[in-house]
């Protein structure tokens, strides 16, 4: 299993829109960081991490990502 950073497999775009949710929502954020920005670029996501990637599961991690740093 490869590993990659939160940064590798999103665009800039994408971790701005992750981080206004989160400004806004706090950890309540993780529903609509799966809805609006990993469920729609899953595939593109997967292909850049090597491997099939759950859009719920990197929700989370970007959340936990944004709160370890703000």
């Amino acid at each position: 299993m490869p590993n990659v950073s939160i940064g590798q497999i999103l665009t800039e775009s994408q971790l701005m829109l992750c981080v206004q949710l989160y400004s806004t929502l706090g950890i309540g954020a993780v529903g609509r960081i799966t809805s609006e920005v990993m469920e729609p670029n899953i595939d593109t996501i997967s292909e850049k991490a090597g491997q099939p990637c759950d859009p719920r599961y990197l929700a989370y991690a970007c959340v936990h990502a944004i709160g370890a740093t703000h």
